[in-house]
């Protein structure tokens, strides 16, 4: 039974899936959508249907098994990197990649594995992590904008719009 403001075991095994991709993808400085390719449906099915198993243990030790059995290679995406405040951790991520997901699912009628690689292979996840790193640069934008102590006549709100 579920109780009022749970979530079905199958939501908790796609939140988790989620966030294992992107704790991978940080890791490895991929694309997210590089480490959904890299994993394949049948692996990221096997994932999903033993995510409850999965989470039980470290997240740091599945991903390294997952990063070794799929051979990942490190990369160079790192916008985590960049940024000289917090960002949105891989479980927030992961939160809106689990109502994008199932909402394609939904939608579009077809299982959440094929949702999920439909949804990180899209422009719309390109363009969800670039925001992420847009708002990483435009903060330190912003932090040399004022450290050059630029003349206090230019609006700085429409500059970085």
């Amino acid at each position: 039974m579920i109780g009022i403001g749970r979530e079905t075991q199958k939501d908790n095994d796609l939140f988790f899936i989620c966030s294992l991709i992107d704790y991978i993808a940080r890791k490895t400085k991929n694309k997210r959508a590089d480490i959904v390719n890299w994993l394949g449906k049948d692996w990221l099915q096997k994932i999903y249907d033993l995510a409850d198993v999965y989470h039980c243990d470290n997240i740091d030790r599945v991903c390294e098994d997952f990063i070794e059995e799929a051979k990942i290679p490190d990369g160079t995406f790192d916008n985590v990197a960049d940024c000289r405040y917090a960002i949105p951790s891989h479980w927030d991520i992961a939160k809106v990649y689990k109502r994008l997901i199932k909402q394609v699912a939904q939608e579009k009628q077809i299982g959440i594995v094929d949702a999920l690689i439909k949804v990180y292979n899209s422009f719309l996840s390109a363009a969800f992590i670039m925001k992420i790193h847009l708002i990483c640069w435009s903060a330190t934008w912003k932090i040399q904008f004022y450290k050059l102590n630029l003349d206090s006549n230019v609006d700085l709100k429409k500059t970085l719009e």
